[in-house]
């Protein structure tokens, strides 16, 4: 548990970020205002400002904007130090391992009930299933009667180095079903996260006989919506960057950090701001620190699947036009033969609702839900027992019965 990264990371790039927006601010001055590049939603704010500052010069104005923008730089800086200085280490995922292959662990949190296996994102630690007490969806199943067992993916080890998506699926998650099959006895329901549950589609969509119920939460499937995916205009950029790589290279969490900044650059410079303003308190502060070592830490990411995510997924939308190859063979949705339940936040910043939502218009027996809160903060959030945990068990019961 010691020497994780409390982060952000790249720390360098935090500061550079801060140091663009809040020395950027004061370059346009009082002309600003009439450059006409101001969102919609801003016009009649900034009319009304305009309004206002009429008989001001532009000097004082200047002066002001300056001061207003070292005050922001400065809280930025205040509450990252804050944030550094508090000393809670979230727990991680002790439950016992039950499996093993190649570099993949099972991890059994315990409990009487039938397993359910739940599948994370390659991306970022395995434990945001599991994050800490009172936020943590597999704890919750466990109270309701169910055997979660939980996928920790690992740092990729010497084949995995080389695996691309085909091989996580084939090799890695498919062993780890029919693991868990052979526990349970019979087929079992399986939940897959965001990239995790995209994963879980091409199991169910090959396999017969292992999966029982799919719940697929934010799982991305079409990549060319009308809301674009965030990261998709940087995508040929990081397809680049990736190509210049020696085969058996991975891809580290700076690397793959900087590549979620760009989704929103000011968004470390506004979280830890609202730190400084005394945000988070009592637990809070603690989910706050459990939420950034999170995100900043995890294993590396093999090449290969990083080329894949972003050439087949990103650019190509595989996915969509039902032409991503899993053992040769292309993943269709509409092949999957087990009750559905498909789950896309409407506030998603990272996977559009209608990339989630795509997928069940291919699948026959399935049901939509919209959780009132984002991509994480369904999973974990204050709102995530009533708007998540609560429904999945709701439909893992009745799907179960029909």
């Amino acid at each position: 548990m010691s020497g994780r990264i409390k982060g952000p990371r790249p720390l360098s790039l935090h500061f550079t970020n801060s140091e663009a927006i809040w020395g950027g601010a004061t370059l346009a001055g009082k002309a600003g205002l009439d450059s006409g590049v101001w969102h919609p939603q801003l016009e009649a704010a900034v009319a009304n400002l305009k309004e206002q500052l009429d008989g001001v010069s532009d000097a004082a104005f200047q002066k002001e904007l300056e001061k207003q923008a070292s005050v922001r730089k400065n809280k930025f800086l205040k509450g990252l130090n804050q944030y550094l200085a508090h000393a809670f280490e979230p727990p991680v995922t002790d439950a016992p391992i039950t499996y093993e292959i190649g570099c993949v662990k099972l991890h059994d949190l315990g409990g009487e009930g039938a397993p359910i296996l739940l599948v994370p994102s390659l991306i970022n630690p395995h434990y945001i299933l599991d994050l800490m007490p009172g936020r943590s969806l597999a704890t919750f199943l466990r109270n309701q009667g169910y055997r979660p067992l939980l996928v920790n993916w690992g740092d990729p080890g010497d084949e995995e180095k080389y695996f691309g998506l085909d091989g996580y699926i084939s090799e890695r998650l498919i062993p780890i079903i029919e693991h868990v099959v052979q526990m349970a006895g019979k087929a079992i329901p399986l939940v897959g996260y965001c990239m995790g549950g995209t994963l879980s589609v091409a199991v169910a969509a090959r396999t017969e006989g292992l999966i029982s119920q799919l719940v697929l939460l934010a799982a991305p499937w079409d990549f060319n919506t009308d809301k674009p995916h965030p990261g998709r205009r940087n995508a040929p950029q990081m397809l680049r960057f990736l190509d210049k790589l020696v085969e058996g290279s991975t891809v580290g969490v700076d690397v793959l950090q900087t590549f979620f900044t760009s989704v929103d650059p000011t968004l470390n410079d506004r979280k830890f701001r609202a730190y400084a303003d005394g945000k988070h308190e009592g637990e809070a502060v603690d989910f706050f620190a459990a939420m950034e070592m999170w995100a900043n830490n995890g294993g590396p990411l093999a090449k290969k699947v990083g080329q894949e995510c972003l050439s087949y997924w990103y650019e190509q939308n595989l996915t969509m036009k039902g032409e991503w190859l899993v053992a040769g063979l292309p993943v269709r949705p509409e092949d999957i033969d087990c009750p559905t339940f498909v789950v896309a936040p409407k506030g998603d910043r990272l996977v559009p609702q209608a990339s989630a939502f795509a997928i069940a218009e291919k699948i026959s027996s399935v049901t939509k839900h919209v959780p009132p809160s984002g991509h994480i903060g369904m999973v974990v959030g204050d709102r995530a027992k009533k708007g998540l945990w609560e429904p999945l068990v709701n439909w893992l019961e009745i799907s179960r019965e029909t």
